[in-house]
């Protein structure tokens, strides 16, 4: 599924950021989780790194939301970035469902939004 596909599919409508050489993800600190943060709760195959393990988790996702990315070791984050382009909100994720409280980001999201 392309990028375009998912926004349509799920109705995002802000953009997306597509970091194939991972300049970003360098640029604002996320960084590449080991196992036990990304598949912590995973069968040992997976712990234990085996190839057929990750080959078949790959096509069981392909063409799903759910579809391995370039590289699915790098741990998420979530920014908000005002007009001027300072940072109102930095949230580097540190395991892989590690989702914030929404009403930290509506926060950072309406002081983004006020004039200087």
């Amino acid at each position: 599924m392309n990028l375009r596909d998912l926004k349509q599919q799920n109705n995002i409508t802000v953009p997306i950021l597509s970091d194939t050489r991972e300049e970003a993800y360098k640029a604002y600190g996320v960084l590449e989780g080991k196992p036990s943060q990304v598949v912590y709760d995973a069968p040992d195959e997976f712990l234990e790194m085996q190839y057929q393990a990750g080959v078949d988790l790959m096509n069981s996702r392909r063409d799903t939301i759910g579809a391995v990315v370039d590289n699915p070791w790098l741990l998420t984050g979530e920014f908000v970035v005002d007009k001027s382009g300072e940072v109102k909100l930095a949230y580097r994720y540190q395991y892989c469902e590690n989702f914030p409280d929404p009403r930290i980001h509506f926060g950072a999201i309406k002081e983004a939004n006020k004039l200087k």
